[in-house]
């Protein structure tokens, strides 16, 4: 569907690109990959004060009141300058089961930005898994394990998907601090992510009042897979930039690489996997928004889109570069490593082909 962003969503993304032109750098995301379970707190009290932790939260609720789309314009930007910590898309995800199950007091918090909640859904290789093996006991215990958590070696809240004594799906609140969890960090190719595997031994958890716990978890799913996202096209964009900079400044044969045929080719695909790119986020955007019953449908292609293209930027922006590209100093090799975590965290490209292909066979 046509859709242009207004002056005011332009505004916003011009203010969020000043502000975080002073706050997130490359040499503090390469501090935090020497130590996993780290992330930026500079970053994350800017996005704290700025309101954007805020966004997506009904103003009833302690919230701005934004729509998707103004949301999915700070994630695009977070996303341009490799903003090392992963707590507004997990947030984006878990306000919406919150305001289901009826969490005004949480929901509060993480509009706040004084409580960062982790979503443990996915098991194995299912993101989201029609018969969890975490359990929840009728006294509310929870027993299992979820592996590489996204946020979850700092968060303080995690929303569980697990199930009930009758094996039915269902969403529980758990206090990640309290007794009988444990959480080990896991090292990663990025470990700004601060992965973690979460193991729960007894701890006492909240159900969510849910009329359709899977069905709020696909929800979530698809919320948080539309903000990594418009991180991935974010971080698409960088990588234009880099490249094409570069390009215009290296010599070779005494002129400019960038007036080769075969750097000039790999440029001008960064910037159709960037259009392409941003035009499909926005447009799940919009149909999410409004309610579209094809919306999800639209955000795994959204998915889609954005993981190819940011794996395609990455890789030929480190090529552009040349040998100095796959140095330390260098930052091609961030961008890759964002791109590969990114491509992950809200499940592979199988996943939601699939989704696809099962919407197209529904038809």
């Amino acid at each position: 569907m046509p859709y242009l962003y207004s002056d005011e969503q332009n505004q916003i993304r011009e203010e969020v690109r000043r502000t975080l032109s002073g706050t997130a750098d490359p040499a503090t995301l390469r501090a935090l990959l020497e130590t996993s379970g780290q992330y930026d707190e500079g970053y994350w009290q800017t996005a704290r004060d700025m309101g954007w932790t805020a966004m997506n939260v009904a103003e009833a609720d302690g919230g701005l009141g934004l729509s998707l789309v103004e949301t999915i314009i700070v994630a695009e930007e977070t996303g341009r300058v490799l903003a090392g910590a992963p707590f507004l898309s997990t947030g984006f995800a878990a306000a919406h089961a919150l305001k289901l199950g009826d969490q005004p007091e949480l929901l509060g918090a993480l509009a706040s930005g004084q409580k960062i909640v982790a979503l443990a859904f996915s098991e194995g290789n299912e993101p989201l898994p029609l018969a969890p093996d975490v359990t929840i006991g009728p006294d509310g215990r929870v027993a299992g394990e979820k592996a590489a958590v996204l946020g979850g070696a700092v968060a303080d809240v995690a929303l569980i998907l697990c199930r009930d004594a009758g094996g039915v799906p269902a969403i529980a609140l758990i206090d990640l601090n309290s007794v009988g969890v444990t959480r080990a960090a896991i090292p990663s190719i990025d470990n700004s992510r601060c992965l973690a595997t979460l193991s729960f031994d007894g701890a006492a958890a909240t159900v969510l009042g849910l009329n359709d716990a899977a069905l709020v978890a696909r929800q979530c799913l698809a919320r948080f897979a539309l903000h990594l996202a418009s991180e991935a096209v974010g971080g698409i964009e960088a990588c234009l930039k880099l490249a094409a900079d570069y390009a215009n400044q290296r010599q070779a044969f005494g002129q400019a690489i960038g007036k080769f045929q075969a750097v000039k080719h790999a440029i001008s695909e960064i910037y159709v996997a960037n259009e392409l790119a941003r035009a499909s986020v926005l447009d799940a955007a919009v149909r999410l928004e409004n309610g579209d019953d094809d919306a999800e449908a639209y955000v795994a292609a959204a998915r889609l889109n954005a993981i190819h293209g940011y794996d395609y930027a990455a890789a030929a922006t480190t090529q552009v570069h040349g040998g100095i590209g796959v140095t330390w100093e260098a930052e091609p090799h961030l961008h890759y490593r964002r791109a590969r975590s990114l491509a992950l965290e809200a499940g592979g490209v199988t996943y939601w082909e699939d989704r696809i292909a099962s919407y197209l066979e529904a038809a």
